[in-house]
């Protein structure tokens, strides 16, 4: 259903284009470099974008070391706990026209940290929308109020970019449909 949603394996890491590759990401730690440690706490992620028309289609991958929550535009989409284990979401149903947030709350429990997604939003215009994590996304060591549907002030950052798909710590190891194309 999802298939070419990662369309060109030779691109740069962090270019922000329809073929760029998902980067693992994380919070950018102080004095800790996230790929060999990262403090076993939750960290915050959101990306806000438009929508020009309604949406055709609409679907992610994701894959987070060590668990996660999912949402957009406030609603829980689905959780998990298996970095190794990929999980795909039709989000179509709920994208609308205009302003939509993907926020995700992940955690780490113990050792490296980071998260990947793949995805891709098409209107029925047929305008793409890449929706892959990269340091478009914005990151917080906090909660705040608001957040889960893009409201968010000035102390977020742009997110850490780790590496692609079969970068280390993770290589490989994670069983998906998407991120290894």
């Amino acid at each position: 259903m999802f298939a070419g949603l990662i369309a060109c394996a030779a691109c740069l890491p962090g270019r922000c284009g329809e073929d760029a590759l998902p980067q693992w990401i994380w919070f950018p730690e102080i004095d800790m470099d996230p790929l060999t440690e990262a403090p076993t706490e939750s960290r915050y992620f959101v990306r806000t974008f438009d929508l020009d028309s309604a949406v055709k289609s609409a679907g992610v991958e994701i894959a987070v070391d060590n668990s996660y929550e999912l949402y957009v535009n406030g609603k829980s989409i689905g959780q998990g706990d298996n970095w190794q284990q990929a999980a795909v979401f039709d989000i179509a149903a709920n994208l609308k026209k205009g302003k939509n947030t993907i926020a995700v709350m992940a955690a780490n429990a113990g050792g490296p940290a980071g998260w990947i997604m793949a995805g891709k939003v098409v209107t029925d215009k047929g305008t793409k929308v890449d929706l892959s994590t990269n340091s478009s996304w914005l990151a917080s060591d906090k909660e705040a109020k608001g957040w889960l549907d893009g409201n968010i002030d000035k102390s977020w950052v742009k997110a850490l970019e780790l590496g692609e798909y079969g970068c280390s710590p993770w290589g490989t190891n994670v069983q998906s449909e998407m991120l290894s194309q």
